[in-house]
């Protein structure tokens, strides 16, 4: 599924990695589960540090969440994350590992500083150009802080849900059943938004 020029990119990208990093992969009868099996099969053959993990968890909707050292990150995609998300993927594994292009440091310990029980998701379509900005700040924001958690949702894998939430336009972050931002966002402004709404 991804080819050998990738291959070798994905190998120096992961090269720095040292934690043990685990894609655990839900049980699913959807007819894309296979498609996301391959591809991260292929991508954790680029690093043995990487491992693909099944888990009895049964979802409607393909997808996988990424632990490190056996710990939740709090770093979920419901979907294959191909197309624009494929970078939000590599980014997120990357970041699970404290690698990564981090923000600066003020912004970090805002980030850090968020609490209370924040659980975010974000419906996409994987053919969106905006929608990996929010993804890749959103999964910055749960490597950073315990109290956070996001799931990527692929909004054409999630039909019923993206139809129960009235989902309009992606990207939609929701938390819970609020909906927190539509559309274009960039992270200091995701950040400005949760903050409104958690105590930090």
């Amino acid at each position: 599924m991804i080819d050998n020029d990738m291959k070798t990119q994905l190998k120096e990208h992961f090269k720095g990695i040292e934690n043990a990093i685990s894609l655990v992969v839900k049980t699913s009868e959807h007819e894309k589960q296979q498609e996301l099996i391959d591809m991260l099969d292929d991508v954790a053959s680029c690093s043995e540090k990487i491992n693909v993990v099944k888990d009895d968890e049964i979802a409607a909707v393909p997808g996988f969440s990424i632990k490190k050292n056996g710990e939740d990150t709090g770093i979920s995609f419901s979907g294959v994350p191909g197309g624009h998300e494929f970078s939000s993927f590599v980014l997120a594994v990357l970041n699970s590992a404290g690698l990564g292009k981090m923000p600066e440091e003020s912004v970090k310990q805002r980030i850090e500083a968020l609490k209370g029980d924040i659980n975010l998701d974000t419906y996409v379509t994987l053919n969106c150009p905006n929608c990996p900005d929010v993804v890749q700040a959103l999964n910055l924001f749960a490597a950073l802080n315990p109290f956070i958690s996001h799931n990527m949702i692929d909004g054409a894998l999630d039909v019923e849900g993206a139809k129960a939430r009235g989902v309009e336009a992606v990207p939609t972050v929701f938390s819970g059943n609020e909906v927190m931002q539509v559309g274009k966002t960039g992270l200091t402004q995701l950040l400005g938004i949760l903050e409104k709404k958690f105590s930090s």
